[in-house]
């Protein structure tokens, strides 16, 4: 998490994602600074620093820049909604609009552990309890699993998953071999973190 201390030398741009029907899935902002350049989601009331969140500004079909006071609008929306929606169904909210409405719907109420299938989606799920936040694994013909979490506010928040390529840096000299085990190395430790909510 991102303690709110700015240089009034720091550039700072936001950008909004939307589902199709018009729903706010991510909202983040572009800190740049003399030295560094930090991606943070704005989630459950504070923005949190997340190196995913560079995918979701850099992605222009997915995600468009807007300015400080539109984001300072959705971030109002968004809390206002949170207080009037009950956490579970914030939940739900963000589960279809991660998917943009084409997974299939989660169970009324959630249980702690359970799968859904639809839209050519297979999703295994675990709720957490502390703090409230739904962790699914997805997954569909011809694509990498989808890992992810939705928070009890409705915001997402893609986590690792399994790859299937690998890349070989020739400027230190790496074999295909390096590659290959750099991502075997991957996936053995995004299984270990999968295993350790439950959902493998």
């Amino acid at each position: 998490m991102r303690e709110e201390v700015m240089s009034t030398n720091d550039k700072i741009n936001y950008y909004v994602a939307r589902s199709l029907s018009g729903k706010v899935t991510h909202l983040v902002r572009m800190i740049q600074t003399e030295t560094t350049l930090n991606a943070e989601y704005f989630r459950e009331g504070v923005w949190h620093e997340d190196s995913s969140a560079f995918t979701i500004a850099d992605d222009g079909s997915f995600s468009k820049q807007i300015s400080e006071a539109e984001a300072t609008g959705i971030i109002d929306e968004e809390m206002n909604m949170h207080l009037k929606q009950d956490p579970e169904s914030a939940i739900r909210t963000g589960f279809s609009a991660y998917f943009l409405g084409k997974a299939p719907m989660l169970p009324n109420p959630i249980p702690i552990k359970g799968s859904v299938s639809g839209g050519g989606w297979n999703v295994s799920f675990v709720l957490h309890s502390d703090p409230l936040a739904l962790e699914f694994l997805a997954e569909r013909s011809m694509q990498n699993p989808v890992h992810g979490r939705i928070h009890s506010d409705s915001t997402a928040v893609t986590l690792e998953s399994f790859v299937d390529t690998f890349y070989i840096d020739q400027s230190i000299g790496e074999t295909e071999e390096d590659g290959q085990r750099r991502m075997h190395e991957h996936n053995d430790r995004v299984a270990a973190e999968l295993r350790a909510v439950g959902l493998l």
